[in-house]
């Protein structure tokens, strides 16, 4: 009996999808977050509360919030100079 190429394929990938997506999003997410300070999830929520949202600001440059409000008539130094 032959198995049709399409379901030796949909089983074969099925198996290993979760674990390799996991794998590709949490090594995205590292070089999103090794490259702007910010991980996927507040690339996101930035752009949905058209704010700055920063975990690691709140955590570590004790500031009381996570999402900056951005006014787009102003420049910000983010250099700290």
């Amino acid at each position: 009996m032959r198995i049709p190429i399409t379901l030796t394929m949909t089983l074969a990938i099925s198996g290993c999808a979760g674990p390799m997506a996991g794998i590709a999003y949490n090594s995205a997410s590292a070089v999103s977050v090794a490259a702007t300070n910010k991980s996927l999830v507040e690339h996101g929520a930035s752009t949905v509360t058209q704010s700055d949202c920063s975990m690691l600001n709140y955590l570590f440059m004790n500031k009381d919030y996570v999402c900056e409000s951005r006014d787009p008539g102003t420049t910000y130094n983010r250099n700290g100079l």
